[in-house]
């Protein structure tokens, strides 16, 4: 076959009708292909007169930030940067794993703003950690801390630990942030809620994660919802 060159349906040969990372090809007939130039950043496929099309999400939507794994990396390779804005209203973390060098450490995580600058200073809150199999629960206060506390077991590689948390008032206007999350701390069988706010009113930009001493290794999703 041609290189650049497509087979056509009758079985010859025809120009390839993609010609940028991202396009896609549709059936604009029966027998009749035609290209869909990609779209913007966080626009949503969708269906316009009967073919498909890039939209703008519509009010309420939850979009698909960015997504990213890390292996065995520091407190200054674990930064998403970029992904508050004035395009959403509340932000959804999906941690769909974590785990430290040390399966004990802390779960640490800041807020980031221009520069990027890490906050490192001004977080209040307070995390509930809740044993399987027990009624023992344990009531932990942030009070003026340097991070914000998601959990006091990251967890081990054998058993990572997993979660989310809704971060509220980043959305591209200075504010003081906040941050509500749920997090199961793999290989204790425990639960860990928290809620943390920084009372440094900023227009911040992203977020940082880390353990308390060792390195960390995870996967995680940010998702903005398009205010109304």
């Amino acid at each position: 076959m041609t290189a650049g060159r497509i087979p056509s349906i009758e079985g010859g040969i025809q120009p390839t009708l993609l010609s940028t990372t991202g396009d896609i090809m549709y059936a604009s007939s029966a027998s009749n292909p035609a290209r869909l130039a990609i779209g913007s950043s966080a626009q949503v496929l969708t269906v316009a007169s009967g073919i498909p099309s890039w939209a703008t999400a519509s009010t309420g939507a939850m979009v698909l930030i960015t997504r990213q794994s890390f292996s065995n990396v520091t407190t200054t390779t674990t930064t998403f940067d970029s992904i508050f804005s004035t395009t959403y209203g509340s932000y959804l973390v999906v941690i769909e794993s974590m785990y430290a060098g040390t399966a004990a450490d802390d779960l640490h995580c800041q807020f980031r703003y221009a520069g990027p600058t890490t906050q490192a200073a001004s977080y209040f809150g307070n995390d509930l950690s809740t044993e399987s199999g027990t009624t023992t629960t344990t009531n932990a206060a942030q009070s003026n801390t340097a991070f914000a506390v998601l959990s006091r077991y990251t967890g081990p590689s054998t058993n990572p630990g997993q979660g989310q948390f809704s971060v509220f008032n980043a959305s591209g206007v200075s504010a003081e942030p906040s941050i509500v999350s749920s997090y199961i701390e793999g290989g204790r069988g425990a639960s860990v809620n928290s809620i943390v706010s920084t009372l440094a009113a900023r227009i911040y930009t992203g977020l940082i994660f880390k353990s308390s001493s060792s390195n960390i290794t995870g996967t995680v999703s940010v998702y903005g919802l398009v205010k109304v």
